[in-house]
């Protein structure tokens, strides 16, 4: 993907909104990372945008740094005291020794073409400490709910999906651990109580579907999550 000016400005990556996070925001990291360490964890985030996360992240303890194609979003990250690099991660010489315990990719690698996200992958399972995880967020290129999401961005080059995870975990020498629906959370009125009945609703839609469609165990949601570790005869590269 390269950098785009326009791309920047549609995404609003501007001073004014970088590197804050809301309430909903921070519910939506709970509820997507929870059983996660944060605290002391070395923590790098592939193409952090406004920095929302790597905002939420740094205030759960974490010792965070970003990359990001995008020059201001890079300006701004170190204009608010943040460790960022321009350009792909592979070729960021300052990152090139160290080692990770959580890489986060949200809604990034969709815009890698073949070549890029196999460089990308072999660069996330090499730089994984042992007990290390990514943990990346795609459209899901599997389900019909997907094709807004996919088909809503002109960058997007990729359709990914569980089942090319899965493929590509035997090409670039990692574990697939999970690969579910994306956290789903509400901010105000009854919080509680609406995201009980939503989830509740949606999980049996989502069995519906399967039974009367005869389809393999998967997600359906639009956005799939994955988390992923490097394999444990597999060594630095």
């Amino acid at each position: 993907m390269q950098e785009d000016a326009a791309y920047a400005d549609w995404k609003r990556y501007q001073a004014a909104n970088a590197f804050r996070y809301g309430r909903k925001d921070a519910k939506y990291y709970r509820g997507q990372f929870a059983g996660q360490r944060f605290r002391g964890a070395r923590l790098l985030e592939l193409g952090y945008g406004a920095g929302q996360f790597l905002a939420w992240a740094r205030d759960q303890g974490a010792e965070v740094c970003g990359t990001e194609i995008n020059t201001p979003a890079v300006e701004h990250g170190r204009a608010a005291g943040y460790e960022v690099h321009h350009g792909p991660v592979e070729e960021i010489a300052a990152l090139r020794e160290r080692e990770f315990d959580l890489i986060v990719a949200i809604d990034v690698l969709e815009h890698l073409d073949d070549a890029t996200l196999a460089r990308t992958l072999d660069w996330i399972v090499a730089h994984l400490s042992v007990e290390g995880r990514c943990i990346a967020r795609v459209p899901n290129a599997a389900s019909p709910f997907g094709l807004p999401v996919q088909a809503g961005d002109l960058t997007h080059l990729q359709t990914l999906s569980a089942e090319k995870f899965r493929q590509l975990s035997h090409r670039h020498g990692f574990e697939l651990l999970s690969c579910r629906n994306q956290y789903r959370s509400w901010a105000g009125g009854f919080p509680a109580l609406r995201q009980a009945l939503a989830r509740t609703a949606r999980r049996a839609t989502e069995a519906w579907l399967r039974f009367i469609l005869e389809l393999r165990d998967a997600p359906l949601d639009m956005n799939i999550v994955v988390t992923l570790r490097r394999k444990r005869d597999t060594g630095p590269r």
